[in-house]
């Protein structure tokens, strides 16, 4: 037996650790989880289109345009 299966029986088996997740704690657990994952992704959308187009000539309200002010609301 090795060391952190000792460690397992000695301290979390005794507490008999049953998930029991509901359809709403799980979604809010997924939902908590994917938070991080879009902050990262709006971060290098906005790194991506400042390095392709240079905030001062973003054109108008092209597709570029809008790409920009999303990463940065979301940012």
């Amino acid at each position: 037996m090795t060391s952190l299966d000792e460690l397992y029986d000695t301290y979390l088996r005794p507490l008999n650790l049953e998930w029991r997740l509901d359809d709403v704690s799980r979604r809010r657990v997924i939902l908590a989880s994917a938070l991080p994952t879009i902050v990262i992704a709006a971060q290098i959308l906005q790194a991506i289109a400042l390095h392709a187009i240079s905030q001062d000539r973003l054109l108008g309200d092209g597709f570029w345009a809008r790409v920009f002010s999303a990463s940065v609301a979301l940012l």
